[in-house]
């Protein structure tokens, strides 16, 4: 921090963050020794990292490691497979399948139905979920949207 403070950086989001790195962000803030104001983005989903937990259940935990400089207040949607889902169909408007490291993940490989990962991300965003209760905060995940 004390390099990024000489070029007058005094912020830092960590845009996929675990419950782990929120304990620890929350342990130095109030210890003293978190010397910068911090955003969280907590998981929604993890095909990267293999965090767990994540979604509802990690939401759920972040108010416990809010602090003074450390704020928990995003999420975080890996949607990176369908750009190259449809990189690979050829262009928007074509059948799209998600290309993985072994091969096709999910999706639809000739109907033109959004990837798998997708369509469960969207129903979940869509269901009641859990109510986060806090002054001037949206209720519960719909307004998301």
């Amino acid at each position: 921090m004390e390099i990024l403070h000489s070029f007058g950086v005094t912020t830092f989001q960590d845009a996929g963050t675990s419950r782990d790195i929120m304990r620890a962000l929350h342990d130095l803030d109030t210890a003293g020794e978190l010397a910068a104001w911090v955003v969280s983005s907590m998981l929604i989903n993890d095909p990267i990292f293999g965090f767990a937990p994540v979604g509802a259940e990690l939401l759920a935990e972040g108010e416990r490691y809010r602090s003074t400089h450390h704020r928990p207040d995003f999420v975080k949607i890996f949607l990176d497979a369908v750009g190259r889902a449809v990189q690979r169909a050829g262009g928007p408007g074509r059948s799209i399948g998600i290309a993985g490291g072994d091969g096709p993940a999910g999706g639809d490989q000739g109907g033109g139905r959004p990837p798998k990962g997708l369509t469960r991300t969207a129903q979940w965003l869509s269901g009641p979920g859990p109510v986060v209760d806090r002054p001037g905060r949206s209720r519960g995940r719909r307004a998301v949207r």
